[in-house]
């Protein structure tokens, strides 16, 4: 049991450290070893895998630059078990803090900016009233699919 604790410490440590090393925006971390990068910003890291295969990072430790409630959900929905961000809205602190999902953070903010920082994320708003990761999850990708179009 005690090289499964200090695997997990490592983990998130890993990612941290690699999220900061790598100027990346998304780190997720298994077992003492880096499985995804990202340097996509806002949803995109967390949806390209969820969208290949639901379990693709159950059980993986996040590291992100930037964590709101619509990510926090995904991480929910996806089955992340620890989370650092350098920046995380309430909402989604306290989502993760409910949902008992170890976390770290550096910064705390009342909610995530756009990217011209004028008002509110559209996708911090859009699941501003969901709880349910299945359902935000399902929401943020209806919301998608209906604007690629």
């Amino acid at each position: 049991m005690i090289i499964k604790e200090v695997y997990e410490m490592l983990d998130i440590e890993l990612a941290k450290k690699t999220l900061k090393e790598e100027d990346l925006t998304c780190v997720m971390v298994l077992n003492g070893k880096v499985c995804y990068t990202s340097l996509e910003k806002g949803l995109r890291p967390l949806l390209l895998p969820l969208n290949q295969d639901e379990d693709s990072i159950r059980g993986m430790v996040l590291a992100d630059r930037c964590i709101g409630k619509a990510a926090a959900l995904l991480a929910i929905y996806g089955g992340i078990k620890e989370v650092y961000a350098e920046v995380i809205s309430s909402s989604a602190k306290e989502l993760l803090q409910e949902a008992e999902i170890p976390l770290q953070f550096h910064q705390e903010v009342e909610y995530i900016k756009n990217r011209l920082a004028t008002d509110m994320c559209p996708m911090e708003k859009m699941v501003l009233d969901i709880c349910d990761p299945k359902t935000a999850y399902t929401t943020i990708i209806e919301f998608i699919r209906n604007h690629a179009k």
